[in-house]
């Protein structure tokens, strides 16, 4: 199998576009005004706030990439960046994969990120051969739980104190989605 993030036309103006560093200057403008928005959830991504961390960034996904283990877009609407979203934890034999996404906190509440990952697991479910996704978020994480739901995907669970965030440990609901549950 080819494992690989394909453009999407997600329609009105949304696109999805493999990662790609020719669009780091944008990303990097996308965190440095979303760091306390990212952080809250994701630590990670929110400390690309430097040219030099930037560039780590993308050595790491390139290296996840080669590895077979995630796959990245970057989300356009009407042609600006204003999120990303990524297969993460990619295990072929077993036809699975988690994802993971961060949307700029001036589009939020216009279905940006419910439409971008329909069309990312129609790739997931459909081209590639995917049979599990998964999704986990901060309970506290009421819009990542919403997307969730709307998708059709089912809580499968509460895993306990399972993510540290601002150095206290939240628990995590667990969210799975199935081939034959996913209606595209």
């Amino acid at each position: 199998m080819e494992l690989r993030a394909i453009d999407l036309d997600l329609g009105d103006g949304l696109a999805a576009r493999a990662a790609s560093r020719a669009d780091g200057a944008a990303f990097l403008a996308l965190v440095r005004r979303n760091v306390e928005h990212i952080g809250r959830y994701l630590p990670g991504p929110a400390a690309v706030v430097t040219e030099a961390a930037l560039a780590a960034h993308f050595d790491r996904l390139e290296a996840r990439v080669a590895a077979r283990e995630l796959l990245e877009w970057h989300l356009f609407q009407h042609g600006e960046l204003v999120g990303s979203l990524r297969l993460n934890f990619i295990e072929e034999a077993n036809r699975k994969a988690s994802v993971a996404y961060l949307l700029d906190a001036a589009w939020q509440g216009r279905g940006i990120v419910t439409r971008a990952l329909r069309g990312v697991l129609a790739h997931a479910f459909g081209t590639l051969g995917f049979n599990r996704v998964e999704l986990r978020c901060v309970t506290g994480n009421r819009a990542s739980r919403r997307v969730a739901e709307r998708l059709g995907f089912t809580h499968e669970g509460r895993l306990r104190q399972a993510e540290v965030l601002g150095g206290l440990a939240q628990d995590c609901d667990v969210y799975g989605l199935l081939a034959d549950e996913f209606a595209a």
